[in-house]
């Protein structure tokens, strides 16, 4: 089996493919530096265009963790917990992770979390009311929604026992 060899850029064109992938949509620096990096960039030339990618407004931190958060909630369902640990992951600062948290809307979580309870409770197969209870917040934990939230939502629900 013969490998391929990958090609081979020039400085310049480096610039001009980090350009465009920064163009088609949001990406953090930790992205950036490890494509130009697989693109054959000399690793004494990435420090200085990427400084030049986030002067130029192509890279930005803070836009990205908002875009992420907004996108990972919006598509996925992802808890404020998850997200955040996924942002930690590709080395945001925490002032951005929580200015991207913060830009969600606090109405749309809370209705996203009962309506993920209401939709995962059935697939809850438990009699035992307290154990049930129990299970559906280990999975509304799991997606990374804040255990005090999760707990303030089925305190309120009655899950068989007597009243």
């Amino acid at each position: 089996m013969a490998f391929r060899k990958s090609k081979t850029y020039t400085p310049e064109e480096i610039r001009a493919k980090a350009l465009r992938y920064c163009a088609q949509q949001e990406h953090c620096l930790q992205e950036v530096r490890q494509k130009v990096k697989d693109w054959g960039l000399p690793a004494s030339q990435i420090n200085g265009l990427l400084a030049e990618l986030k002067r130029e407004g192509f890279i930005d931190e803070r836009r990205y963790a908002e875009s992420f958060a907004r996108g990972k909630f919006r598509i996925k369902r992802w808890g404020k917990q998850k997200i955040a640990h996924a942002l930690q992951q590709k080395e945001l600062r925490s002032g951005d992770i929580y200015y991207g948290l913060s830009q969600l809307d606090e109405a749309e979580y809370w209705e996203t979390l009962e309506m993920l309870a209401e939709k995962l409770e059935p697939s809850v197969k438990e009699t035992d009311p307290f154990l049930k209870r129990d299970k559906l917040a280990k999975k509304l934990i799991t997606k990374g929604f804040e255990p005090a939230l999760v707990w303030d939502l089925l305190k309120s629900w009655s899950f068989g026992e007597p009243a």
